[in-house]
């Protein structure tokens, strides 16, 4: 960077040290670890009296720190900062903005902190967990409401401190006390779902003696490493060392797959987070509250016997709909006692943006599962369709009823919902499913934002990618990876033979 910086603390080596090697709670212990993943470090801040503060303009250190670590081939990187307060204002902030334009511009999966709550007002920090989670100033901080990156929220790893007058405020597994939430600012009508994911950030003590939490207990604390070799590890708290343990697990899904572009390896990391259970925080709601789930790249790394794994990376033109066929095999939809089938669609698309616009991001995008339709019904009945206003002013326009449930089943969340995201998880039902059932087909479909006519012709084409997850779990010996290879090799084989 161009300025002259002071001493640095450690937050930027125990950012590194999770970014390098994941989870550092069994090499603490004395366990090997993998080897690290390579790291390259921008720094933005200096120490100033015990705290990271950024020195001179933030916008512009952050933007050459992003431009030099593109220069060095970085495809990941990890912003481990936020502002102190909810971004609640109408427009995004300008470091958010740079963020989302940098993204797409280098082709970087950027990773961000959801922020840290640090104050809530006259709420109780253990009597009323979780419910100043919900409350507006608890929302997510720029610059992680930027609309292309991840965005990592806090979970508590630990609840039961070695210091037994010391009592954890989160229940393992639940949202870090001082995580921040979402949903945040939307495109048109709806809401973002931000955080997507979360990780081990650490949590919170409390001793009846004190007024304020214990935010540094190193039973409850994430480990890493410290830059010295006495003491080596360290333990702290923060959405700072979440969003690296997410990068970890990115670079995990990199490695396997070295020609992906940033969609894919957002959507891929998606799919990799094992569903949050239901219920599991009272009065919170998972899908805009507190993300997908813990992001586990070995669950998706390779397909397994009764998992299949699907990949897409491509374009499609704006304003209109691609239709993908699916190889789902005959016996996936087999009704067998005992059978705990799961379809899993994560879609991810990079749109441009501008702040001035009442739309910042430059269209939306959604899909629809549909089975037991031909190509050529699925085609008529998803072409563009006549409004209500046309179809009042004149009943004779053809127009064709969205399928029922047996031809598009259910997904879950709806196909609505969290519509401003440009990263999108949805489970399908299988309740209905039958033996008999066939031609699947995923209708991916971008809608054109209210920009001028001069800007989108900027912008004639939307990259995206799609990852999906078939699984059996209570079916071991289903080959479903090869099943589906068979499905491929046969249509494949049919079309050449046209």
């Amino acid at each position: 960077m161009d300025s002259g910086f002071g001493s640095s603390t450690p937050h930027g080596t125990q950012v590194a040290s999770i970014a390098a090697y994941g989870s550092l709670d069994r090499a603490s212990q004395g366990e090997q670890v993998s080897a690290p993943f390579p790291i390259l470090s921008a720094r933005v801040s200096e120490n100033r009296s015990g705290q990271s503060v950024i020195v001179g303009n933030v916008v512009a250190q952050v933007e050459q720190a992003l431009q030099w670590l593109h220069s060095e081939g970085a495809r990941i990187a990890v912003v481990a900062f936020a502002y102190d307060n909810a971004d609640d204002d109408p427009l995004p902030t300008e470091l958010t903005v740079t963020l989302d334009r940098l993204a797409r511009e280098y082709r970087m999966v950027l990773v961000v902190s959801a922020g840290n709550v640090r104050e809530i007002g006259t709420q109780h920090w253990r009597d009323d967990y979780p419910h100043y989670l919900k409350s507006p100033s608890a929302r997510i901080a720029a610059p992680g409401t930027a609309a292309l990156a991840i965005t990592v929220g806090a979970v508590a790893a630990r609840d039961a401190p070695y210091d037994t007058t010391l009592v954890g405020i989160a229940p393992r597994g639940h949202p870090s006390p001082f995580t921040r939430t979402g949903p945040t600012r939307g495109n048109r009508d709806g809401k973002t779902q931000k955080p997507e994911l979360v990780a081990p950030g650490g949590n919170f003590g409390w001793k009846p003696s004190l007024s304020v939490p214990v935010s540094n207990d190193p039973s409850l604390g994430v480990i890493t490493l410290t830059g010295r070799n006495t003491p080596m590890f360290a333990a702290t708290t923060g959405t700072s060392f979440a969003a690296p343990f997410v990068a970890h697990e990115v670079a995990k899904i990199a490695t396997r797959y070295p020609d992906a572009g940033p969609n894919l390896l957002r959507a891929i990391t998606a799919l990799s987070a094992p569903p949050l259970e239901a219920g599991r925080v009272p009065n919170l709601e998972p899908s805009t509250q507190f993300a997908y789930g813990i992001p586990n790249a070995d669950r998706v790394l390779e397909s397994g016997q009764n998992r299949a794994i699907l990949v897409f990376e491509g374009l499609m033109d704006i304003g209109t709909r691609v239709i993908h066929e699916l190889p789902i095999p005959r016996e996936f939809a087999q009704l067998v006692s005992g059978a705990e089938r799961r379809v899993r669609i994560v879609l991810s698309f990079d749109p441009p943006v501008k702040r001035s616009r009442r739309n910042y991001v430059a269209g939306r995008m959604k899909f629809d599962f549909v089975r037991n339709m031909t190509l050529t019904e699925v085609k008529r009945t998803w072409e563009q369709q006549p409004t209500v206003a046309e179809r009042e002013g004149n009943p004779e326009l053809p127009y064709d009823e969205m399928p029922n449930e047996n031809k598009r089943p259910r997904t879950i969340p709806g196909v609505n919902t969290l519509s401003s995201n440009t990263l999108i998880r949805r489970d399908i039902s299988t309740n209905t499913w039958r033996e008999d059932d066939e031609h699947y087909f995923l209708v991916v479909s971008h809608d054109k934002s209210p920009w001028t006519a001069s800007q989108l012709q900027e912008h004639p084409q939307q990259s995206y990618a799609l990852a999906i997850e078939l699984v059996d779990e209570g079916r071991p010996e289903l080959d479903l990876h090869g099943l589906a290879q068979a499905r491929l090799t046969s249509r494949t084989r049919q079309r050449a033979t046209r």
